[in-house]
């Protein structure tokens, strides 16, 4: 009931502001290791490319292009 008050009397970006600032917890992202990360740019590197040619566009992962592997990684 007060959940929908609130949409009907606060506009969203209000009530965004107020979620993020009070409800939601900052905290810093944490690094992957770069082995993992290479581990899994190898492992799904032919999938990619395949979506890629289904939807008929290249996709917008710096980590795949046309040639696969790690001189894009980062």
């Amino acid at each position: 009931m007060i959940s929908r008050a609130s949409e009907a009397l606060i506009p969203f970006r209000v009530r965004k502001l107020l979620r993020n600032t009070f409800l939601v917890k900052q905290v810093p992202k944490p690094r992957m290791d770069p082995e993992a990360r290479e581990f899994l740019i190898r492992f799904y590197s032919v999938d990619v490319l395949r979506l890629a040619d289904l939807l008929g566009r290249q996709l917008p992962w710096r980590n795949f292009g046309k040639e696969t592997g790690s001189r894009n990684v980062g």
